[in-house]
């Protein structure tokens, strides 16, 4: 009788973590206007949240492609609110598939260098980016 009560009482502090901790996490969401920072070279932004602006110039994106040789190539694009255009070039393979990821609910954050050349790419798709 006592072993179950233990267990009884094991079984409900787990429940009631595990509800605590989905409550705690439910509903997070993150979405960011387009931002770029020309100094340090990196751009911003969640897709929806770019389509979906009163100003008709905000987007961000990657579009992948490919040479006739096979070769693989990425190009990401920023644009905010003020018009600031900045874009990067990859040939890198991770870069590459990280930019096939992108979806219509991603944030996408990236670096570029002096070249214009993406030194990271980094794609959020998940239930936090939706609208």
């Amino acid at each position: 009788m006592k072993f179950d009560k233990i267990k009884i009482a094991a079984a409900a502090v787990a429940l009631v973590s595990v509800a605590a901790a989905g409550s705690a996490i439910a509903g997070n969401t993150y979405h960011s206007q387009v931002y770029i920072d020309a100094t340090a070279m990196s751009a911003q932004g969640t897709t929806h949240v770019a389509r979906a602006s009163a100003n008709s110039v905000e987007r961000i994106d990657c579009a992948v492609g490919a040479y006739s040789s096979g070769s693989a190539y990425a190009r990401c694009f920023a644009v905010n609110a003020a018009g600031v255009f900045k874009e990067c070039y990859s040939s890198s393979p991770g870069i590459v598939a990280a930019a096939q990821s992108v979806s219509d609910h991603s944030t996408i954050w990236f670096d570029w260098d002096a070249q214009g050349y993406c030194t990271s790419l980094l794609v959020g798709t998940g239930s936090r980016y939706l609208p």
